[in-house]
């Protein structure tokens, strides 16, 4: 299956707290000699990313925005860098995962505590609306549920001005 034409090329970040999914996520866009994978153990944790304004066609943000203490200063360096018309994709899990999440890791032991006690904040509809208000450019193209309502998928376009 061809995602581009021949003559295209696209830019992109892959943000993620599952380095593992990065990594696959990356060798899928093996098309692209412009991918950069960042974690949560990395550059993300400033509140500045190391690229230029406008330089990036999509930004994956996969399981991160949980962990950010202050996920509105990556939310608007996201709207920085990326290109007019440019997409954000993220995951985040929602409100609703909360218990599960902390029934299966600090009762049943089979997620990871440390993981669970890193997450700052879970996200329904309304949180994300609320965040991405805080931006001048990016507008909630589409969101949806997955996994029984425990996770959030959403598609945030930059507007052009």
């Amino acid at each position: 299956m061809k995602l581009l034409k021949d003559d295209m090329s696209i830019n992109f970040i892959i943000l993620s707290s599952l380095f593992i999914l990065a990594l696959v996520l990356r060798l899928l866009f093996v098309f692209s000699p412009h991918g950069v994978i960042m974690t949560p153990d990395g550059a993300l944790y400033s509140n500045k990313l190391p690229f230029n304004e406008n330089s990036f066609d999509f930004v994956i943000m996969l399981a991160v925005l949980e962990h950010l203490d202050h996920p509105a200063e990556i939310v608007r360096e996201i709207e920085r860098v990326l290109k007019p018309k440019g997409k954000l994709i993220l995951t985040v899990p929602s409100r609703y995962s909360k218990p599960v999440l902390e029934f299966l890791a600090y009762k049943l032991k089979i997620v990871n505590e440390e993981e669970i006690n890193n997450h700052k904040k879970y996200y329904n509809y309304k949180d994300l609306e609320k965040l991405f208000e805080e931006t001048d450019k990016l507008k909630i193209q589409e969101h949806k549920y997955f996994q029984f309502y425990m996770n959030n998928f959403c598609i945030v376009q930059k507007e052009i001005t």
